[in-house]
């Protein structure tokens, strides 16, 4: 299974779950009415509902997070994450959560629970995809380390034009908003 970069860093994490970091600037639940939100889809599948759900999105920026609900850095990045989402909307931009969570529950309910009551929690307001494949085709699909988060930058064309490994830095947000805008 993928590592998660606190893990390989400190060799802390073990695979539990972790809720946020409290000090975070950025809110863990956006402001927003009920009546505005949308329930974020959560599927699960291989490496072809992955690119089902990417060419869904032809034609516009699309950022995709490979991340779980039980890597530190992949927690503490998504209020982040969520802001930059509503922060870009109107724009051609969308947002694809890649969810390594199946890799370490039992079956695919428990990570269909973990990660929709982690979506709630957060009120992650874009896709994400469960990812039920193996490792290595999931490795060899977005070229990974097998550290996450990883994040990678696609342009309007389908071409990567950046990727992170590790939690993203607020400059990265802004180089993120600057290529979309």
């Amino acid at each position: 299974r993928p590592s998660c970069c606190a893990c390989t860093r400190a060799r802390s994490c073990g695979g539990e779950s972790t809720d946020p970091p409290k000090s975070s600037n950025v809110p863990a639940t956006p402001n927003r009415s009920a009546a505005t939100q949308q329930p974020a889809s959560v599927l699960v599948g291989g490496i072809a509902r992955i690119d089902s759900v990417l060419t869904a999105n032809q034609g516009r920026w699309i950022l995709v997070n490979v991340w779980a609900t039980w890597c530190r850095p992949c927690v503490a990045e998504t209020p982040e994450l969520v802001a930059l989402h509503q922060s870009l909307q109107g724009r051609p931009f969308s947002l694809v959560g890649v969810s390594a969570d199946y890799m370490t529950s039992p079956t695919e309910a428990e990570a269909l629970r973990k990660v929709r009551a982690f979506g709630a929690q957060h009120q992650i307001p874009y896709p994400t995809v469960i990812f039920s494949g193996s490792t290595d085709d999931l490795t060899a699909r977005f070229a990974l380390s097998g550290t996450i988060p990883a994040t990678i930058l696609y342009n309007p064309q389908g071409q990567e034009v950046e990727r992170w490994v590790g939690r993203l830095a607020q400059e990265d947000f802004g180089r993120i908003k600057a290529r979309v805008s």
